[in-house]
């Protein structure tokens, strides 16, 4: 008899209302949810994917785990001081599912599956990756770019200069003169054109790594092609590209960072040579993320370098408006290739019993389009709408085809496969700066020093932290100033003033609920890691930083109390329209927070639909699909046994 085994593919952001809306266009996934259970899960608060993905491989709350969103405050230190959560392996004080699994004789395979890193209480288990997407990112040397010419000033994207090529050897005909330019790996540099050729300014490291670009006309209707090369030899190009192409991996040694791999893309290309734009992927390092160590090597040759987060590498391009939504899906192939290349190889050599592997897709486009989609929005479009439900299919059908693969590839008669989310998202269509609003009212203050902006400690009494108000209590922070004897008086007044907002323009309070840390339990938090009072935003609502722009100028308009706390303008749209830090379970526009949580395969019932689950009840089903133990610190349920009575 083949033992049972379990595959568990996480999908960040996936909301449930949205896979069962798109469910008839999604093969895989509706033949999973036909054959198995479907039901959204409650997340743990903070809602967010630190948190989630923790609550996921723990079965234990948040005050269990103590995983506290992106960050938590560093105690003894200034309430300003935070510390990550991904990549600390020593924050998470439950165990994980894993760990849980290996000591009772079972083996994992972790890919790209945040919390994961660094390993931890594990000899047998393979792990590649895992320290959070675009958070950490200690495996990536030089982040994306992309590089453009064009009369328009673009965001987030680097100028180049373009000039008559000269001093090349070995071209081949081009019916115009080629036209060259330079581009860097790293930001810093920049170069200017002389009469004795390209000239290096700035940054002046031995070994600063750059490529020139030759544009070329071979067919006599205008440049069609450009050449990609660290020497001016034709012979000795990178590559050669026409619009649309990539090349293949490259890799460069960046001086005191190590040796990574990337890509190039040229995505525009005009015929007059005014307007181009090329793609360049992150460097992430070649070795390092893989545990054992010397498995990173079997990766390599057998699926293609790892890159953390691969599929967030274009969003930026999205976001800023220099890629079309094209790019986006092609980076989220790209990694989706590489996982079931690599999920097929490590399942097929090697003795496993838990895959688990985890994409970041949804969550990226949920925060962009989220509040064009419901007739709702003050800012609805039907074309826009249109054009953003076809994005969200076709992210879902991407993540469809990850499922049919991994299915094909790893599964057999005996595997029972989990499809998940760690949280969903809900339209965002207001914003509120808190931070102003305690600057408006003198319980937070700024000064400028230096030309810098500093938070005032001597005149500030609250801090806000995500969603947790601080006291800055004498005695037990290093600055701070309020006595202890006012400490419940302060805390009373703080939640009485955050009830008291008032949206002129829609005339609600952008607080749904704020909490003492002790009356927060009743929603899975507590601790020291939790501020003296919690507070969650109406749903609809994003709370702005104002520090975090760093702008005195910007802060000093709080202070004289001109400046509104809410935004955007009547009519405007928010820089956010879509988010999850709301009370679990939070809906909006038929869309919700909660998670997605669909099991299918060896012993599962069919066609089952549960109202919902807490995302604490993952592990322990996981368990009991295994026939072990759960995780010590699990606090959740067995669905099986629980819900259905199995």
């Amino acid at each position: 008899m083949r033992k049972q085994k379990v595959i568990i593919l996480g999908d960040d952001g996936m909301i449930p209302e949205v896979v069962w809306k798109l469910k008839r266009s999604l093969p895989n996934i509706n033949r999973l949810i036909k054959k198995g259970i479907f039901t959204p899960t409650l997340p743990s608060p903070p809602v967010d994917t630190p948190t989630n993905w923790t609550t996921i491989a723990t079965g234990a709350w948040t005050k269990t785990h103590k995983i506290r969103g992106f960050s938590i405050r560093v105690p003894g230190k200034n309430l300003d001081q935070l510390i990550g959560t991904f990549n600390n392996k020593s924050l998470c004080k439950a165990e994980y599912l894993w760990e849980a699994a290996e000591r009772q004789g079972k083996i994992s395979i972790l890919l790209s599956y945040p919390t994961a890193w660094p390993p931890r209480n594990v000899k047998k288990s393979m792990i590649v990756g895992g320290d959070g997407p675009f958070i950490s990112q200690q495996w990536c040397i030089v982040p994306a770019e992309y590089y453009y010419v064009s009369k328009e000033k673009l965001k987030n994207a680097e100028r180049i200069k373009l000039v008559k090529g000269k001093g090349w050897k070995n071209l081949p005909e081009s019916k115009k003169n080629p036209l060259e330019g330079i581009i860097f790996l790293e930001k810093g540099t920049k170069a200017t054109w002389t009469k004795d050729g390209w000239k290096i300014l700035g940054r002046q490291e031995k070994g600063e790594k750059f490529y020139y670009i030759l544009l070329l006309d071979r067919k006599g209707k205008g440049y069609d092609e450009i050449v990609i090369s660290k020497e001016k030899d034709y012979e000795k190009k990178v590559a050669v590209l026409k619009e649309g192409e990539w090349t293949e991996w490259l890799e460069e040694n960046i001086p005191g960072k190590g040796r990574g791999s990337f890509k190039f893309k040229l995505v525009k290309l005009s015929k007059d040579g005014k307007e181009i734009g090329i793609f360049r992927t992150p460097v992430d390092i070649l070795s390092g993320w893989s545990y054992p160590e010397e498995l990173g090597e079997e990766v390599l040759r057998n699926a293609g370098p790892f890159h953390q987060g691969f599929e967030l590498s274009a969003f930026i391009g999205f976001v800023s408006g220099w890629a079309d939504f094209s790019l986006v899906e092609e980076t989220i192939k790209m990694q989706s290739k590489w996982f079931s290349d690599v999920s097929n190889y490590l399942t097929s050599n090697y003795d496993w019993d838990i895959l688990i592997l985890q994409l970041h897709i949804q969550d990226a486009l949920n925060h962009r389009v989220l509040g064009y989609l419901s007739e709702n929005s003050p800012f609805y479009d039907k074309k826009i709408a249109d054009k953003y439900w076809d994005y969200i299919l076709a992210t879902h059908k991407l993540t469809d085809k990850l499922v049919g693969e991994i299915l094909e590839k790893c599964a057999d008669e005996n595997t029972v496969f989990i499809l998940l989310s760690d949280h969903g998202a809900i339209p965002v269509y207001r914003e509120v700066l808190l931070e102003a609003a305690l600057i408006k009212n003198g319980y937070l203050d700024f000064k400028e020093e230096n030309g810098e902006v500093k938070v005032n400690w001597k005149k500030t009494k609250v801090w806000i932290d995500g969603y947790n108000c601080w006291i800055n209590l004498k005695g037990r922070e290093p600055d701070g100033i309020v006595e202890r004897k006012d400490y419940e008086k302060m805390r009373d007044e703080i939640i009485r003033f955050l009830y008291s907002l008032n949206d002129p323009i829609t005339g609600e309070c952008p607080i749904s609920v704020a909490v003492r840390r002790e009356d927060a339990e009743m929603f899975g938090l507590g601790g020291e890691v939790v501020g003296d009072i919690v507070f969650f935003m109406k749903e609809g609502y994003w709370n702005t930083r104002v520090g975090e722009a760093g702008s005195w100028k910007e802060i000093a308009k709080y202070k004289s109390g001109k400046k509104s706390i809410y935004r955007p303008k009547k009519g405007g749209i928010p820089v956010r329209v879509g988010s999850h830090e709301f009370i679990p379970g939070a809906e909006l526009d038929g869309f919700s927070n909660r998670g997605t949580l669909i099991i299918s395969g060896s012993g599962i019932p069919e066609g089952k639909v549960i109202p919902q689950v807490n995302l604490v009840d993952v592990a322990p089903t996981v368990c009991r699909i295994l026939g072990i133990e759960p995780p010590e610190n699990s606090e959740g349920v067995d669905i099986l046994s629980h819900y259905l009575r199995i």
